[in-house]
């Protein structure tokens, strides 16, 4: 297994090798899919970062080394605080290290960290990072030494950082007809578009909302921003059955659902604050009373 590290990261180098003469050689490296919060490429469980360290100088019997960060993309730089080092790594000659999670969760502190084009306290509000294409570099210093001395090369990864779509209602389909039914039993359901993220459904809330559109006739997004809804609820699943405890639907009356989704820890995750389109669709017709009476006149 060693073996094989050794080998990767020779061939990951093998460009800049001759023309770096530093004694350390880094490589970094992100898991995608990516996610603009910053501590999550310091969390042990998610492995989102890793760092692989090498030590080339065989002359020297070990270093120790110091990291700092840099951030930067969508006109945004953040990078390690003047005073602020990750470490001390020991390293010993043509012995590689993997630093990943809690080793570099100090690098992804954002009370360590200086920002430029974002200011610390609009990070903290939303804690995500604006979408876009960042490049996060980590470079060595020489954790003997006051000065800062550089040791190795400056290692960058890149990746496309995006927030989760919001969930894409499906049921009752937008614009339809609904039969009434006795009992009242209407399945609303919605899928989830953060399966495949970081950001993960197992995590997620989602807040429905059920507005009734009066008076008849007004726009839908207008109606979900000025009045309160007639019900509403939050679950953790991408679906609800609105039955007989529910607040009873009005014949021929329209109404207007969406869904929010929420992440649990409070990450600001999602495209258009978590809000699905709205949908509207007609609850049966004030002539379904009178249909049986005129069939049987």
């Amino acid at each position: 297994m060693i073996k094989n590290i050794v080998a990767l990261f020779f061939i990951a180098i093998a460009s800049v090798a001759y023309s770096q003469q530093y004694p350390i050689q880094l490589s970094t490296q992100l898991a995608p899919p990516f996610t603009g919060y910053l501590e999550d490429y310091g969390d042990d469980a998610l492995q989102k970062m890793r760092l692989l360290v090498l030590q080339t100088d065989l002359t020297e019997p070990s270093y120790d080394v110091k990291l700092k960060i840099k951030i930067e993309g969508s006109g945004i730089k953040i990078q390690s605080k003047g005073f602020y080092y990750a470490g001390s790594f020991n390293l010993q000659p043509g012995m590689p290290v993997m630093l990943s999670g809690s080793d570099l969760a100090g690098l992804l502190n954002i009370n360590n960290l200086d920002f430029t084009g974002i200011s610390k306290s609009d990070y903290q509000k939303k804690k995500v990072l604006p979408e876009g294409f960042y490049e996060i570099c980590i470079t060595a210093y020489d954790n003997n030494n006051p000065a800062q001395i550089q040791v190795s090369n400056a290692s960058c990864a890149q990746g496309w950082m995006v927030h989760s779509d919001p969930p894409y209602l499906n049921l009752p389909q937008c614009n339809s007809k609904l039969k009434t039914q006795n009992p009242q039993n209407i399945l609303f359901q919605w899928t989830a578009m953060n399966l495949s993220s970081p950001n993960s459904a197992a995590v997620t809330d989602y807040e429905f909302s059920l507005y009734e559109i009066r008076p008849a006739g007004q726009n839908p997004n207008n109606i979900v921003q000025t009045i309160p809804p007639i019900y509403q609820t939050t679950v953790t699943v991408p679906l609800i059955n609105y039955g007989i405890t529910e607040p009873p639907l009005i014949k021929g009356k329209e109404y207007a659902w969406r869904v929010r989704a929420m992440d649990q820890s409070g990450r600001d995750y999602f495209k258009n604050k978590g809000y699905s389109a709205v949908c509207t669709f007609t609850y049966g017709s004030i002539y379904d009373d009178l249909l049986p009476l005129i069939l049987h006149a």
